[in-house]
């Protein structure tokens, strides 16, 4: 008679986050002071993820966007 055993095991995944970020854009500013230093003042608007994909060995992918939450999404990009 056998029996059945499990094993955990941990399988880890390379991934790539495709990321739209939009930007008010104003021209440079320069201002002397022991030389000249020019300043960006540009300000970020928003941010939104277009795909995220799972790299898998085979050289396939997969792109679950479509399935996760808006809260897994930020999560997402507030590493960025």
């Amino acid at each position: 008679m056998s029996n059945t055993e499990s094993v955990n095991q941990n399988l880890y995944f390379g991934s790539e986050a495709e990321i739209v970020i939009t930007y008010d854009v104003y021209p440079a500013r320069v201002e002397e002071c022991h030389g000249y230093h020019e300043f960006s003042e540009d300000e970020e608007k928003s941010r939104e993820l277009v795909s995220f994909k799972i790299l898998l060995d085979s050289g396939e992918e997969m792109d679950i966007a479509s399935v996760l939450t808006e809260e897994m999404k930020k999560k997402i990009l507030d590493c960025v």
